[in-house]
């Protein structure tokens, strides 16, 4: 009977040894993740722009969670974000970097753009052939730190260009979009526009001459259409 008690505790106490190995083990693992997000939030810091990309039906080029993420840090010292899936989340480690968003190829009505009005550092807002751009432009609150706004869509008109703030906007480009010479008094009025994208053909040599007149430290881009 003393025998077997001795054999009881001594299984005990490897039992106990096997948890607590196991324990530390799983407290290592959280840690390095733990530490590995932070990493790659610093690093990310380290870098002028961060690009997030959101891509409809493109594998691997959607949405991921938090350490999901792929990271990618190219020669130029940008960071490219891509994930899988199909929504941010608020508090995704892409959300938490970026200052670069960009949608390509999606119903943007229908895309949660919170993330964009409550995380001041998203300076750059880029839709890519997406569609109801007007419906998700009136989802930004004009206070949102967003001053870069690169509206490559077709769904992009005269009407659709009058849902943005006029007194935040830095850099609008508005080439290969539906926007015509009826939206040079809205063009007029951006006081804080450094540069602008227009198509060729946009306007014609007298109205590009009457903006660049009324905006005379603005840098307009004419870029040529595509054959």
């Amino acid at each position: 009977m003393h025998v077997v008690d001795k054999q009881s505790h001594r299984w005990t106490h490897r039992l106990i040894a096997v948890l607590a190995v196991t324990l530390l083990a799983i407290f290592n693992l959280i840690g390095i993740s733990a530490y590995r997000r932070f990493d790659a939030l610093r690093r990310l810091a380290r870098n002028e722009r961060t690009y997030v990309y959101f891509m409809q039906n493109e594998p691997g080029n959607a949405h991921a969670s938090g350490l999901s993420y792929r990271l990618y840090e190219r020669y130029d010292g940008y960071s490219y974000i891509f994930g899988e899936g199909e929504q941010p989340t608020f508090c995704d480690l892409g959300w938490l970097a970026a200052n670069y968003v960009q949608y390509s190829g999606m119903d943007v009505a229908n895309v949660d753009l919170s993330p964009l009005r409550v995380l001041p550092q998203i300076k750059s807002l880029d839709l890519q052939e997406s569609v109801n751009v007007e419906s998700a432009l009136r989802q930004l609150s004009s206070d949102t730190g967003i001053r870069e706004f690169w509206l490559h869509a077709s769904d992009v008109t005269d009407d659709v260009l009058v849902q943005l703030d006029p007194t935040s906007i830095e850099v609008l480009s508005i080439h290969e979009t539906e926007v015509s010479a009826d939206s040079l008094p809205f063009l007029e009025s951006l006081t804080s526009l450094k540069t602008l994208f227009i198509s060729e053909g946009m306007l014609t040599p007298a109205e590009l001459n009457e903006l660049t007149t009324s905006l005379p430290r603005v840098t307009v881009e004419v870029i040529p259409k595509r054959e």
